[in-house]
């Protein structure tokens, strides 16, 4: 599977292609943890639209936001994880996947589009900005 991470401003980009397992996603994680500026990343967006193949069970998923609910916790900033495919297969996976995260620690959502993700994250970090 191969992926590419962007470091942006307050966040990461990071697309995959190819065929993608459980293993490929936590090595994608893993390098967004070891990223410098992990501690002040305020967003992800995860861009799946060129997957061929997506190899993710339901326990996975689970297992995958409770991880993720340890280590966004480390951070201590709200994380928004904006999930990017039009398949069912992948959508899927992800409202599992959110369905098991700590939302005071990281909030998710899946979009069929690079421009609606960045809008809603966009729309988040402004409702943060004026609330604090």
């Amino acid at each position: 599977m191969p992926h590419k991470l962007i470091s942006e401003d307050t966040g990461l980009y990071l697309s995959l292609s190819g065929n993608v397992n459980f293993r490929d996603i936590r090595f994608a994680c893993a390098e967004g943890w070891e990223h410098k500026n992990r501690m002040s990343n305020v967003y992800q967006i995860w861009d799946f639209q060129k997957v061929d193949k997506f190899d993710i069970d339901h326990l996975e998923a689970v297992m995958g936001a409770r991880m993720d609910n340890v280590a966004f916790g480390e951070i201590g900033n709200l994380t928004k994880i904006a999930i990017v495919s039009n398949r069912i297969d992948i959508i899927g996976k992800y409202l599992v996947y959110k369905g098991c995260l700590d939302n005071d620690i990281v909030v998710a959502d899946v979009f069929n589009s690079i421009s609606d993700a960045r809008k809603w994250i966009s729309e988040a970090q402004s409702k943060t900005i004026k609330s604090a």
